[in-house]
């Protein structure tokens, strides 16, 4: 069961879903074997991005939206980074 709130207030979005230790730690792991590796985490958060953002098209409203508004988030930190 995936739990998410997404709320619009004028011109900004937030959204907020739950996540656990284990999928916390898994995602560590995963970066540091990619950069044990010596491949580019970078391209990758990139390249997630982009999935998130077409997988919403994929999917009903509201799980849509969030993963939209994931895909459009991790897009902003990337270029900001």
């Amino acid at each position: 069961m995936c739990v998410f709130h997404i709320v619009t207030v004028v011109d900004n979005i937030f959204f907020d879903f739950a996540s656990n230790y284990t999928l916390n730690e898994s995602k560590k792991e995963i970066e540091k074997f990619i950069l044990k590796e010596n491949l580019d985490l970078k391209k990758i958060k990139l390249i997630n991005s982009l999935i998130y953002l077409n997988m919403s098209a994929m999917h009903t409203d509201p799980f849509s939206h969030l993963l939209y508004f994931l895909g459009l988030s991790r897009l902003r930190d990337y270029f900001n980074e």
